[in-house]
């Protein structure tokens, strides 16, 4: 199939007289009229090449994508056969798809480097946001979808001018009335009312940024000669051939460097405009989803959303664009300094840029699955309902002799006239096929069911027993997405985060990001100390995603080793280092492909700050027994030291009470032995008197 009848066949025009004869430079000017001769020959060349080489390469991988397969009828007959479309090609597409995105688009798994850390980190909170802004996730796996359905996945690069609103709001107020008051003094007087007026203020800016682009392969053309697969290789031109609205066209004009012609020109293009048999190629796309679709057919009624071809033709020095292949819109030297498109490939084959896509290596499979599938379900239609064979002369209509139950067919000589034509059953082994196909095709994509899809293979596996057959299983499947990962990582993602470092050195406005520098929340650094810096990205996706696998299961072992109190001190004594937790809990999230909305790891507040500096609650908990047991025995100790105060004062005053007692004891006798003396001295002297008296007498 090549081109339709409505399709234009590109005819080279090569430069004549001594345009054929002058080499430019990259320096010189080039004419229009050089321009266009250029444009039209190279875009003849690879047109020709491409329809002859590679269209019906991507007519039939879309026709294997969406498992188309035509209805098939019985030989002679309008009774349809069993046409299924077996999706071989797109699961193994879809299942392979979601590690591939999550894993090249993963902000984490981006490193940029620096003199300064600081101004590395501001590099790339600046480029994530502009790859935000243009869909960055889309965009990649746009690509790498087409690179899995087609071979190479094509994303483009540069410098845009975009109009920003920057909306605000301002207050004012307005005297609406007056109003009576009391006043001590004054009595009665009159205050003015006023109310509150909001009025929103919307001003348009101009500015540039970086964007990344999709563009579909079946609208690329690149050099036949490129035997690579990077686009930016010496020699190469790359065109891109695309239908723009005129209204987007008029919007450039007066645009510097670009000549847009007047509208009755443009509207003659949209009314007449050429086409190429990549308009056959995806009007085929519709075609095997049994609808009808024209791209090079307007929709609409309004002329200024008709549009026109373009071909925008690119090499390492210039560039041009050619509106409806007869006027030269832009003829300009190419500032980026290289063909500013970057190429996902699936599998390369050697000297070529176009690569092997999955729907390329797995075809065979899958239509050897179909036809499988297929002759079982129509062997099982006969089956079901078997022909018959009836004697000549038989007055027997045909449709009677449908099996269906309830039927009755007469006939005098059943054994004789009407006979069963016996189906072999030689399908009835196709599973076993379906399963070895199957195998197959996980041996040339590396997509094993289990690992991929989920689910196991139809015919069973004994790996799927066992944990560790399950793992080699996986591990096997990661090490097959690592590959195109490391090779993706390599050709397009690292190229794109140090373009955009490149060309927003190159093309922003510095007075522009000074200010953005300067009002950061976080950082506080010298706008020339991050413009100046030498940043350089890395990815690192694909490493990322082969310690995903053992960290999960080697996590325990390695929390043990880090985390051992001998290990950290002996770390601390002879390499005077300590353990980043920060680090260690970033590996863990990125382990399980998780990151928390908030952050588990925050800054302490005063008041943890303070608990922090109190010893730990078993410290304290010893401290408080310690302290109590020096209370106890100091009180024993002081219980003591009374109880030998009191006996030793007992003792002292016992034992002066003891000498009192002595004293006042030997008072009391000599005091008993004076008045004894006394007393008997007394009656001494009484007797004495008495005596005299008597003798007186």
């Amino acid at each position: 199939m090549s081109y339709n009848d409505g399709a234009v066949v590109p005819i080279p025009e090569p430069l004549v007289g001594k345009e054929a004869k002058v080499i430019k430079m990259p320096g010189d000017e080039w004419s229009d009229d050089r321009m266009k001769s250029i444009i039209r020959t190279d875009f003849a060349y690879a047109e020709s090449y491409r329809t002859h080489a590679h269209d019906w390469r991507f007519r039939n991988a879309s026709e294997l994508y969406l498992a188309w397969a035509g209805q098939r009828y019985w030989d002679g007959t309008r009774v349809p056969r069993s046409s299924l479309g077996i999706y071989v090609t797109f699961e193994q597409v879809e299942s392979m798809l979601p590690k591939l995105v999550d894993s090249l688009c993963d902000p984490e798994s981006y490193e940029f480097f620096a003199d300064n850390p600081n101004a590395a980190a501001l590099w790339k909170e600046h480029v994530l946001l502009q790859l935000e802004e243009c869909h960055y996730r889309e965009q990649v796996r746009l690509a790498c979808k087409s690179s899995l359905v087609y071979g190479n996945g094509i994303l483009e690069y540069g410098m845009e001018d975009y109009e920003d609103e920057i909306i605000t709001f301002e207050s004012s107020r307005k005297r609406t009335g007056q109003t009576q008051m009391f006043h001590p003094q004054q009595g009665w007087v009159n205050v003015p009312q006023s109310a509150s007026s909001y009025k929103r203020k919307i001003e348009l800016e101009k500015k540039k940024r970086p964007y990344l682009r999709w563009r579909s392969l079946i609208d690329c053309y690149v050099n036949p000669n490129c035997e690579s697969p990077s686009l930016q290789s010496a020699g190469n031109f790359f065109m891109v051939r695309t239908y723009q609205t005129a209204e987007d066209l008029k919007k450039l004009r007066g645009t510097p460097g670009f000549s847009i012609p007047d509208d009755m020109t443009l509207e003659q293009y949209s009314m007449s405009k050429t086409t190429a048999n990549q308009d056959v190629t995806k009007l085929s796309n519709e075609l095997f989803r049994y609808n009808m679709w024209n791209p090079a057919l307007d929709y609409t009624g309004d002329p200024g959303k008709k549009r026109i071809e373009v071909i925008e033709y690119t090499n390492a020095f210039r560039k041009g664009w050619l509106l409806n292949r007869e006027h030269v819109a832009y003829n300009k030297p190419n500032t980026y300094r290289e063909i500013n498109y970057y190429s996902i490939h699936y599998a390369d084959v050697l000297d070529r840029w176009h690569a092997l896509a999955i729907t390329d290596v797995a075809e065979g499979e899958q239509r050897l699955q179909q036809a499988i599938i297929n002759g079982r379900i129509d062997e099982l239609a006969l089956s079901l309902h078997p022909p018959m064979i009836k004697r000549r002369g038989v007055t027997i209509p045909p449709y009677q002799l449908k099996t269906r139950p309830g039927v009755v067919i007469e006939t005098e000589n059943p054994e004789g006239d009407i006979k069963i034509l016996e189906v072999q059953n030689i399908t009835q082994q196709a599973f076993i096929e379906v399963e070895a196909s199957e195998r197959r095709v996980q041996r040339i994509t590396g997509m094993s069911d289990l690992a991929a899809l989920g689910s196991p293979t139809s015919g069973g596996n004994s790996a799927n027993r066992t944990a560790a057959g399950v793992n080699t299983q996986v591990g096997a499947t990661q090490d097959r997405v690592r590959y195109y990962i490391s090779n993706s990582e390599a050709e397009v993602i690292e190229p794109v985060l140090n373009t955009f470092i490149r060309l927003n050195k190159r093309f922003m406005d510095p007075n522009v990001a000074a200010a953005w520098i300067m009002n950061h929340k976080k950082y506080q650094l010298d706008p020339l100390e991050v413009m100046n810096a030498r940043v350089t990205a890395y990815c690192y996706a694909s490493t990322r995603m082969a310690a995903k696998a053992a960290f999960l299961q080697t996590f325990p072992t390695i929390a043990q080793v880090i985390f051992n109190p001998e290990l950290l001190q002996m770390l601390a004594q002879q390499q005077k280092m300590t353990i980043d937790v920060e680090a260690f809990e970033r590996a863990i999230w990125d382990s399980i492909s998780y990151t928390p909305r908030n952050p588990i790891l925050v800054p302490m507040s005063d008041e943890q700050k303070q608990a922090m500096q109190q010893p730990p609650p078993a410290e304290k908990l010893k401290a408080m027994i310690a302290q109590m047991q020096t209370g106890t025995d100091k009180s024993i100790h002081d219980n003591q030291n009374m109880t030998k105060l009191i006996t030793e004062l007992l003792k002292g005053g016992l034992k002066q009470h003891q000498k009192m007692e002595e004293i006042d004891s030997d008072e009391r006798q000599h005091f008993s032995q004076l008045m004894a003396d006394q007393i008997s001295q007394d009656s001494g002297g009484a007797q004495g008197d008495t005596g005299a008296t008597e003798g007186t007498d």
